[in-house]
């Protein structure tokens, strides 16, 4: 008894997700776009000195020394022990923030990207359950 309920939820959750593997894989690629901007922000942003001065800084925490990250933009850092953000840098990095742009290549990319896989992901349901709706 136990054998064919799990084989019946086995075929059940197969069947879906190879009935919705592209809609799986757009998922899984704005997952991994949102969770690493900053990698992507880096590799976009190469030529830009004074941002990859500011994303490969080694400052500690002032209270629990612990590395300071990256966050948001040029000079901020955040501590992930005391979650506190601290301002750091030479005075290209601080004086980047006056002269920042609208949005720099790195985040215009992402939100491209991510606007084109939801765009994508969009068509693909209104493609895949249209039927269903158009019956009703």
């Amino acid at each position: 008894m136990p054998e064919g309920i799990f084989q019946s939820i086995l075929t059940t959750v197969s069947g879906f997700l190879l009935q919705h593997i592209i809609f799986i894989v757009l998922i899984i690629v704005a997952w991994f776009i949102i969770y690493f901007n900053k990698f992507i922000d880096s590799f976009v942003m190469k030529h830009d000195r004074i941002w990859i001065t500011w994303y490969h800084a080694k400052y500690r925490c002032p209270k629990c020394h612990k590395k300071l990250k990256p966050d948001d933009v040029p000079p901020n850092y955040y501590c992930k022990k005391c979650a506190q953000i601290y301002a750091f840098g030479d005075k290209p990095v601080k004086d980047w923030v006056k002269n920042k742009p609208f949005m720099t290549k790195g985040e215009l990319l992402r939100r491209s990207l991510l606007l084109v896989i939801l765009l994508l992901s969009v068509l693909y349901l209104v493609k895949t359950f249209w039927p269903l709706v158009a019956d009703i």
